[in-house]
Parts: C-alpha cells; structure tokens; sequence
C-alpha cells in the first residue's frame, strides 16, 4: 500500500483537457476573417492601424474561443 495514493472512497473529478489549435483550425479562422473582410466595402481612405488591430483582436479572439 502507497501511503501516498487517495483512499479508494475518494472521488476526484478529472480536470478539462484543453484544446490545442491545429494549423488547420488557425489557417481556417484567418481565411474566414479575410473573407469577412473582402467581402465588406473598403473605407474610403484605406483601413487605419486601430482598424487594423481590432482585426487582429477579432482573430486572437476566435484562436481562444476555438480553445475553451
């Protein structure tokens, strides 16, 4: 007997395995927001760089979504 292991009448609930992203699930989610994009009408005088990094905070976003 291992004094080190759990009594038999103790239940431990296993804990969630996370999800790891495959490349295909990241090229996947940054082909569908390029679609997204190309799909809407370019602003006028070109995207800005906050447009920009809300484009990226978007993909970050489905990459951790993807994960949980």
């Amino acid at each position: 007997m291992n004094p080190f292991d759990l009594h038999p009448e103790i239940k431990i609930n296993s804990k969630k395995q996370k999800k790891h992203l495959t490349f295909v699930k990241i090229r996947s989610i940054i082909e569908n927001k390029m679609k997204e994009i190309g799909d809407k009408q370019t602003p006028r005088w070109g995207y800005n760089s906050r447009d920009v990094t809300s484009m990226f905070k978007e993909v970050m976003y489905e990459m951790e979504k993807s994960c949980h």
